[in-house]
């Protein structure tokens, strides 16, 4: 089973990680087969609301009426910066 990866990343980062996680599912290698990125944790939080993690196929409902997620794991990185 694949591997999804959720980060949060400055706008400046957006872009590479879109790239990578682009090409990482065109050679199905690298850290995982799903890549989201955003700009900050607010903006997750309030995007990735229960019924959006269906739609993007983060959970799946079976045909039992069971739920399950289709990956091996689902890593959400958020870094921890230190205000000076």
């Amino acid at each position: 089973m694949p591997k999804a990866i959720i980060e949060i990343q400055a706008q400046a980062r957006f872009f590479q990680a879109a790239r990578r996680g682009a090409a990482a599912m065109q050679r199905r290698k690298g850290d995982a087969d799903f890549y989201l990125s955003y700009p900050s944790a607010r903006d997750l939080y309030s995007d990735l609301t229960p019924a959006r993690l269906g739609l993007l196929g983060l959970v799946e409902q079976t045909e039992a009426g069971a739920w399950r997620v289709p990956f091996n794991g689902v890593e959400i990185r958020v870094a921890m910066v230190h205000a000076a």
